[in-house]
């Protein structure tokens, strides 16, 4: 059978860069911050959380602008190329996610509390696609985490290793973003527990990586994210404010 050509712009200098801005990010960058809190917070200056979540994303933003450009400028063309495709896979990948979670959802539910209750969550808790909150910047919604963590968890660690294997790009994907959420819980109090809520952020993985291979465009999964983060922050808030 031939192998779909899955078109993948970045360079080998660009991911390398890549695989080690995503273990800073994940692992170290959270701490940096905190840190940078401490210590203005000895100073005499205080940030809000909304404002420490702006510079966490801000941070690694910069980073990424500076040593993706080229790879974002080819995926801009490659957006150009595969319009209706894009369209198609937003359209059928927000669909895809919103039956995935509920369905994740309820049997989650099953297995904590032994009982299959279908119940009816508002989208906004089935939504568990960016570390957002009800003070986060729009900004940070629109353009920060989504361009951050799809060149980051599809760009970087989906899109390198569909070179190689495609299941082995989903699982690697899908297994760092479900651990991105839960990496400051679960180093704090490991409890094998938490493993068990991993599976909440399968769909989103799953579904941006599917995106992604769709789209044809790093640009394709960006576009869902935001569409996810704006339809959780409008339902959870009532109204997006600038």
């Amino acid at each position: 059978m031939k192998r779909e050509h899955f078109p993948f712009p970045m360079k080998r200098v660009e991911s390398i860069l890549g695989w080690v801005w995503l273990a800073v990010h994940i692992f170290i960058l959270p701490y940096v911050v905190r840190l940078l809190d401490l210590g203005l917070q000895a100073g005499g200056t205080y940030f809000s959380s909304s404002q420490l979540n702006i510079l966490y994303f801000a941070i690694s933003f910069v980073f990424l602008l500076c040593s993706m450009f080229r790879y974002l400028k080819c995926s801009s063309a490659d957006l150009v190329k595969n319009v209706t495709d894009t369209l198609r896979a937003l359209l059928f990948g927000f669909l895809v996610y919103f039956l995935a979670q509920r369905i994740c959802t309820w049997l989650l539910n099953w297995i904590v509390t032994g009982r299959l209750v279908f119940s009816t969550a508002s989208l906004s808790e089935m939504i568990a696609s960016s570390r957002l909150n009800e003070g986060v910047s729009v900004w940070v919604a629109a353009l920060l985490a989504p361009v951050v963590e799809e060149v980051l968890f599809r760009g970087v660690a989906f899109g390198t290793l569909r070179k190689t294997s495609r299941l082995l790009a989903y699982a690697v994907s899908i297994f760092l973003f479900a651990l991105y959420f839960l990496w400051e819980e679960i180093s704090g109090s490991f409890a094998w527990s938490d493993l068990l809520y991993m599976l909440r952020y399968v769909p989103a993985g799953f579904v941006l990586a599917w995106c992604y291979e769709k789209s044809h465009t790093i640009i394709g999964p960006i576009l869902l994210h935001i569409l996810f983060n704006f339809v959780s922050i409008t339902i959870t808030i009532g109204g997006l404010t600038l």
